[in-house]
């Protein structure tokens, strides 16, 4: 099992990859989602939790599946 923290680490790597993305700034992403841009870093820099509820919400504003969020280990075993 993976480290909790290298989890938060790697869901903050594709918020951030998906915002570079789309070339949006910090702030105007926190804005789609209601947050502060201080959040933001945070949570890019896999300092503060992303709660599993507001998954659904960051996976729409950055237009990728949900699954999109989690490590690759979680999502590519069969039968779960």
């Amino acid at each position: 099992m993976q480290r909790i923290e290298a989890i938060y680490r790697h869901i903050g790597d594709v918020i951030q990859e998906m915002r570079e993305h789309y070339s949006w700034t910090q702030v105007e992403l926190a804005e789609k989602l209601g947050w502060t841009r201080a959040s933001i870093s945070a949570i890019e820099a896999g300092r503060q939790r992303v709660m599993a509820h507001d998954f659904p919400r960051i996976a729409k504003a950055l237009q990728i599946p949900v699954r999109a969020l989690l490590p690759p280990d979680w999502t590519n075993k069969k039968g779960k």
